[in-house]
């Protein structure tokens, strides 16, 4: 199934208005709780079996309504314009600004690492940059997740009428947030999970972040000196490339954060990330690395070290396309379609198929120096096409209205 692409132009609280709409004109209406339980993140069927579904269901609203509460106040604080644009989705899309929040602070909870229960809060996604001698640069990632959340997945066109920068990013449909994307300055960025233990939930999530740094910023320095000072809920790894090939990771958790440059290799550079910290001081951070699985199917195998082996691998293929003449979106789809095993055979691999944890959802290249972004739904390996963009916004949106609030409405005008 192909992933749609929405086209917005306007104010923050404007573009939120039409990507509510333009969503609900494709999905319909969501049942967010419904979603949320649905996931193999809080099936947790040994806990029901003992407090009974009735009990579970009420404690699990009363924890993400909760939250919620609070980490919509910090964005409000923090984001002032993300904030501008949740509301304008949550009227778009026929919601209230709190019940579409509880379905975005699911992405802070699902960062906190319960390892005494069986409840797989896992983390997915292989990242990574790579430069050769002849000046090409490519940011690619596999974002994997539950596959529940496949359909849900936007390409998203943002071209602001304020002062700040347009952009194109890939995210779920009816959130503000990206988890990947490019803006008009040619800064490219996109963030993995990442096994932490120092947590702040209230505060506001990464993909806002994400959007934030895409909207305001335009090189790689500004980016790494913004995110290392952003007040991050979760443990979230940053892979960040602008038009001049600067590229840099940035590790975070609540409070703590980190930069690791590229590393030279023979014919360029490279840098990677999976799941789990590298520089020693987040290590300090992050669960333990005798850390076991609990999900069924997976129990004794250590969860650092299947994702050091994703880490590993994908350092391989990007050294690989480092000594390429021609680096190309075509060539790392094919890198990242890898289905080397680690020695312990389990079925954990760059191209992710994991019944027990998450596949891979969709793939993404970004090429800053010519401006483009390409995007391929589902596995990389799969026959999905590869579908190339270029970022600009001359395009025409005949369907949509362009509105301002009006005080004395609560919706607005039907599509035209």
């Amino acid at each position: 199934m192909p992933v749609d692409r929405i086209n917005t132009r306007g104010e923050h609280y404007e573009v939120g208005v039409q990507q509510g709409r333009l969503y609900y004109a494709l999905v319909g209406r969501i049942s967010m709780t419904k979603m949320l339980r649905g996931m193999n993140f809080v099936q947790a069927a040994p806990i029901v079996g003992q407090v009974g579904k009735g009990v579970f269901n009420f404690v699990f609203d009363q924890i993400i309504t909760s939250g919620a509460r609070k980490m919509e106040k910090n964005i409000e604080k923090i984001l002032p314009n993300q904030y501008e644009k949740l509301t304008g989705i949550a009227e778009g899309f026929g919601l209230k600004t709190e019940k579409l929040a509880k379905a975005l602070f699911f992405e802070n909870f699902s960062g906190k690492m319960d390892l005494d229960t069986k409840v797989p809060r896992g983390r997915g996604c292989t990242a990574g940059i790579v430069t050769n001698r002849f000046n090409q640069g490519f940011l690619v990632k596999n974002f994997d997740f539950p596959i529940e959340l496949e359909q849900y997945q936007i390409i998203r066109f943002c071209d602001l009428t304020t002062n700040e920068y347009s952009t194109v990013g890939m995210g779920e449909g009816p959130l503000p947030g990206i988890v990947s994307g490019i803006n008009e300055k040619g800064l490219g960025i996109t963030m993995n999970a990442a096994y932490s233990t120092d947590l702040d939930l209230a505060n506001p999530p990464g993909t806002m972040f994400v959007q934030e740094v895409l909207e305001t910023l335009k090189t790689t320095d500004e980016a790494v000196d913004y995110l290392m000072k952003a007040p991050m809920p979760v443990g979230w790894i940053f892979l960040i490339l602008d038009k001049n090939n600067d590229g840099r990771i940035v590790e975070r958790s609540a409070t703590t954060g980190a930069v690791r440059a590229m590393e030279p290799v023979e014919s360029g550079y490279i840098t990677c990330a999976s799941n789990n910290y590298m520089d020693p001081t987040m290590k300090a951070h992050q669960i333990p690395d005798d850390s076991e699985w609990t999900v069924e199917g997976l129990e004794g195998f250590k969860i650092i070290e299947l994702s050091n082996w994703r880490l590993k691998r994908m350092r391989e293929l990007m050294e690989d396309q480092a000594g390429r003449r021609l680096i190309t979106a075509s060539s790392l789809r094919e890198a990242v379609s890898d289905h080397q095993r680690p020695p312990n055979e389990m079925d954990e691999t760059v191209c992710r198929h994991s019944n027990n944890l998450f596949k891979t959802l969709s793939s993404v290249y970004i090429n800053p120096r010519k401006m483009r972004i390409s995007f391929q739904d589902g596995n990389p390996c799969s026959n999905s096409p590869l579908r190339k963009f270029k970022v600009q916004f001359n395009y025409r949106m005949p369907n949509i209205r362009y509105l301002r609030r009006d005080s004395d409405e609560n919706f607005y005008d039907r599509l035209l």
